[in-house]
């Protein structure tokens, strides 16, 4: 009798065979363990398949609840992982409300029905991920496995280690297509039939293995097999390259993939010439190469487990080495800038400008490793926002325009009038393409000239494929060169006497970077007479609103005006600190500093009059990122500015500081332009405005106390205002918004705050209009002039002002 546990197991090893990539990477035959009490055994048994499977399985009851009654360890982990809701609590209840009525159906199979549906797992403590689950009706019972989809990437490493394990194999392994020709065989196929796999690569194995004693029944059987997507066992003749017949057990078997598309066929053969004609045992054949099966495939999914724990133990390698080296070479830069501002001798100043040439170069090596790294891994993200082309090109001309007239070369851009004005898409990739092919032309030509041509290849609806090219004069390339320019770490000029630098990752980048924005890239060259490098990229039309050029930005003043204005610097690293203090300091803003979070909590309490917040995101003791979300949760500090500042430039690590509270983002090494560029566009246009007219509150009372008390409910009223300013624009809710402006416009001319009153009345006037990009707009003013009458407020609340009222 077989038990319910079995039963429940073997429909579970059942469904992993039949629908799982997985099933063709790890099935390898096997030499048939023997036992001397009992014939052939599996290697494991069901109960051990079913405590080892990564693949989460559960059974339920069949009635409508569908509590679990049994769970094996992977699905146990998973569920686990899940923040369920509700006190009795059945499968169903561990995924999202909108999977709820699925869920039911799936579950609510007959008996022998199989059902498969696909949902996202969202664990408390991970990002989600897609799930494949597949419920088959057993008795009382329901039986449901619980797929993660792998990425390919990781797919096709554990095919290698896959097939580096069937080559070890004895028997004999046939992978084909969903059309039956043959893809790859192993080892022992190839030295039992004398064929090998580039001989008989694309053909179907019928073609070649059959002959005079082969089974026409047989093999018609097989053919219906593949016809109709179904498995097949038995015996036949086969033949060897040489004409030798041999005959063998055989079970081939369809590999279905995500959306129960059929992806291959794998055959798998003993050589059973030399047996006895044992029917028993060549009946239990099916179920042994089974089992095995399933202990391959287990065996398997624990590499695929390594593998991607090796890939994300490579990208935290990577992004760590990324912020040792710049974090010291943040220094190199901010203090090499320091020193050509003194008085240099002219020798001196050259050290220094080459100095800075050489951190340059490194910086972009650095950066180049990151990306590179990025992109092998598939963590490359594009953003999209509309952007002009011509003014990409624009600025590629004054970028790099004076290296090739330095040279003596002729630069020459155009774009071609059929190019749209605006497209939406990733204009920081597409310029770092153009870069790369433009400096590798500068490069590599030291007469004649550089050209650079835009022209559109189509425009559709809903896309714009562009098209690139950049053609030079230099020294050309050979057609092996040619075959391998786009290849990783390949470098043309790569002997003892380089005439060139690079790492050889520029060109694999650009490739990368082009194919992510929908694109190809191609290039031709003659030896001495240049290179004609073209790429397109693929882009979407700018509607209306995203096509009108944005309004001129406000002329930045001198940072002169950043005098007076007080910046809290959080950085442990000594040699930073001394960098970014005396930049700041040398423009005459005051500086506290602090060497992690909690120094920075205790700078923030006793210097209420802080306007900005320059954080390091990695510190020991309380790090950027938990003391900016302790900053955030404070009321008192809701208006003060915070910019990070990192070594960890992804995307991802970008996302983790926004969405801690930072109003912006900076990659050292830090560029001091850029240092003072971030602090005027954040601070208010004077360091000490006058925001509050105290005249307007002495007017009110000759009590300083109650003077005091009265600016402090402002406070507390401003802030909350301001967040319910802030929640209603970006819901939006225009009418909550202008009820809030108006009720806060009163409230501040009541306390002499009448620019403040004045900008609440425009914003309520947008509002009203409903003109969300104006009342956007005007929401960035009034967040900064409302921190600036914070900071006057709290100094007639703590200082001496409304003494003079005796």
């Amino acid at each position: 009798m077989i038990s319910t546990r079995e039963r429940v197991t073997g429909l579970a090893c059942e469904l992993s065979v039949m629908n799982k990539m997985l099933f063709f990477m790890g099935c390898t035959l096997g030499a048939m363990v023997k036992s001397e009490e009992n014939g052939s055994l599996p290697l494991i048994g069901y109960d051990t398949i079913l405590d080892h499977l990564d693949i989460a399985l559960v059974v339920t009851n069949a009635d409508a609840r569908h509590d679990m009654v049994y769970q094996n360890s992977a699905a146990v982990t998973m569920l686990a992982a899940i923040d369920p809701v509700g006190d009795h609590l059945g499968f169903a209840d561990y995924f999202a409300a909108e999977y709820r009525a699925d869920l039911t159906r799936l579950l609510g199979v007959e008996r022998d029905e199989t059902r498969q549906m696909e949902a996202v797992v969202h664990p408390a403590d991970s990002p989600p991920y897609n799930v494949e689950i597949i419920a088959r009706g057993v008795d009382h019972v329901v039986v449901v496995s619980v797929y993660r989809f792998v990425h390919d990437l990781v797919k096709n490493e554990a095919f290698t280690v896959a097939t580096a394990v069937l080559d070890n194999s004895d028997e004999l392994v046939i992978l084909t297509d969903s059309l039956g020709d043959i893809e790859w065989v192993n080892a022992a196929f190839e030295r039992r039939t004398g064929w090998s796999l580039g001989e008989i690569m694309g053909k179907n194995p019928a073609s070649f293995l059959n002959g005079p004693l082969t089974d026409p029944l047989v093999g018609k059987g097989i053919a219906d097999a593949v016809n109709q997507e179904t498995p097949f066992s038995g015996e036949m003749w086969r033949y060897t390259k040489n004409g030798e017949p041999f005959r063998v057990a055989l079970r081939l078997q369809p590999v279905i993939g995500r959306n129960n598309r059929l992806e291959h066929y794998i055959s798998l053969s003993i050589d059973i010439t030399d047996q006895s004609d044992d029917h028993e045992a060549l009946a239990q054949l099916p179920l042994v190469l089974e089992q095995r099966a399933h202990v391959r495939t287990f065996e398997l999914e624990r590499e695929l487990q390594l593998s991607m724990a090796a890939n994300a133990a490579k990208t935290a390698f990577v992004s760590t080495m990324s912020h040792e080296i710049r974090t010291p070479l943040n220094a190199i830069v901010g203090f090499t800038h320091l020193l050509a501002e003194t008085a240099l001798t002219e020798e001196q100043a050259a050290f220094v400008e080459k100095t800075q040439r050489a951190a340059a170069m490194l910086m972009d090596l650095v950066s180049d490793i990151l990306d590179f790294s990025k992109i092998d891994a598939g963590a490359m993200t594009l953003t999209n926002a509309p952007f002009e082309v011509r003014d990409v090109i624009d600025a590629l001309e004054s970028v790099t325009g004076w290296s090739a007239h330095e040279k003596g070369l002729q630069f020459v851009t155009s774009v071609d009038d059929a190019v749209p004005l605006v497209v939406v898409g990733d204009r920081l990739r597409f310029t770092e393409v153009l870069l790369n092919l433009v400096g590798n032309a500068i490069k590599f030509t030291a007469t004649g000239s550089v050209r650079v041509q835009v022209s559109l290849v189509t425009a559709e609806a809903d896309a714009i494929i562009v098209r690139c090219d950049v053609v030079d004069t230099g020294i050309g390339m050979t057609h092996d060169v040619m075959e391998h320019v786009f290849d990783t770490f390949f470098q043309a000029d790569s002997g003892a006497e380089r005439n060139y630098g690079g790492a050889g990752l520029g060109l694999v980048i650009t490739k990368g970077l082009v194919e992510l924005m929908g694109g190809t890239i191609s290039v031709e060259s003659t030896p001495t007479v240049g290179s004609h490098f073209s790429f397109t990229a693929q882009f979407r039309p700018a509607t209306a609103t995203e096509a009108t050029p944005p309004p001129l930005p406000v002329e930045t003043a001198s940072v002169t005006r950043l005098r007076g204005a007080t910046v809290l610097v959080v950085e442990d690293n000594p040699f930073n600190q001394d960098v970014i203090v005396t930049l700041l300091e040398r423009v005459g803003v005051d500086v506290v500093v602090a060497a992690n979070g909690v120094q920075a909590l205790a700078a923030m309490s006793e210097a209420p009059t802080t306007m900005l917040v320059l954080m390091d995101v990695q510190m020991p003791v309380m790090n950027g990122i938990e003391a900016t979300r302790a900053i955030r949760d404070n009321p008192a500090w809701d208006n003060t500015v915070i910019v990070g500042l990192t070594a960890n430039v992804s995307a991802e690590d970008e996302r983790h500081c926004r969405e801690a509270g930072m109003s912006d983002v900076l990659a050292k090494p830090i560029a001091p332009e850029l240092l003072y560029r971030t602090l005027e566009r954040f601070l208010p246009t004077s360091p000490r405005p006058r925001y509050v007219d105290p005249d307007v509150l002495r007017s009110l009372t000759d009590d300083p106390a109650k003077i005091a008390r009265f600016a402090q409910k402002f406070v507390e009223v401003l802030t909350v205002s301001m967040k319910v300013i802030r929640d209603a624009t970006a819901a939006p809710d225009l009418a909550a918004l202008a009820r809030e402006a108006h009720s806060l416009k009163s409230s501040a001319m009541m306390v002499g705050a009448q620019g403040f009153g004045e900008q609440c009345a425009a914003l309520e006037r947008a509002a009203l209009d409903g003109d969300l990009p104006r009342a956007l707009t005007l929401l960035d003013a009034l967040t900064m002039v409302a921190r600036g009458v914070s900071n006057e407020l709290a100094l007639i609340i703590n200082s001496d002002l409304t003494a003079r009222t005796d």
